[in-house]
């Protein structure tokens, strides 16, 4: 959400409706959208829920969507914001600013660094082994503990391939990422995300 305003609802278009249609009718039942249009500056809000075949309009703009992967995005921003300021380099190795070491990994493949992190060339996997451990997880990621992470890149962990040479989409890496630059701005996440991105952007209802 970016704003706290009354948005009235706005009626789709038969084409808009057609497209609509054609991209949501893979998902499962009850599936909700909450789409914005927006023209010369401003911005329309509506709302539909799959329903067998078709879709109802429903009034959603206040609902809690998650956002899962777009958290990437953020982080990045806020590594970006890091890198304007020249607190960090970008082909720095992130040893130095993790308070534990990695499992031997420098020796074989070589070291991480925050572009390999950053743009999914670490060699780090998908997820840590360990993560499904906790099935939990899969519901509600803070099921998954710290320290259950820094257990596995303390003990566990292994790259795919040596840093900088394959794409390698890792939802751990970007958590490593997460954490650094919480850790170099000796703020938490949340808080960091409000400071640097939605208050700014006056995303307001953005958690």
């Amino acid at each position: 959400g970016c704003s706290n305003e009354d948005m009235p609802q706005f009626e789709f278009s038969d084409r808009q409706i057609e497209i609509i249609e054609e991209h949501a009718s893979e998902f499962p039942d009850n599936t909700q959208l909450s789409i914005s249009i927006i023209e010369n500056s401003h911005a329309n809000f509506n709302g539909t829920i799959l329903k067998g075949d078709s879709l109802q309009f429903v009034e959603n703009i206040d609902s809690v969507f998650e956002i899962g992967s777009l958290t990437k995005l953020f982080t990045s921003a806020m590594l970006a914001n890091l890198l304007l300021d020249e607190k960090i380099d970008l082909d720095d190795e992130i040893d130095p600013y993790l308070p534990f070491k990695l499992h031997e990994i420098e020796e074989e493949y070589g070291a991480i660094s925050f572009r390999t992190l950053a743009n999914h060339t670490s060699g780090l996997p998908r997820m840590p082994d360990n993560y499904a451990y906790y099935p939990e997880s899969s519901h509600d990621a803070r099921a998954y503990r710290l320290e259950t992470l820094q257990e596995y890149l303390e003990s566990d962990l292994e790259l795919i391939s040596n840093p900088g040479e394959d794409y390698i989409y890792s939802n751990l890496g970007y958590g490593i990422l997460g954490y650094l630059v919480s850790l170099f701005t000796k703020r938490d996440y949340e808080k960091l995300l409000q400071k640097v991105i939605c208050k700014p952007y006056r995303m307001n209802n953005t958690t």
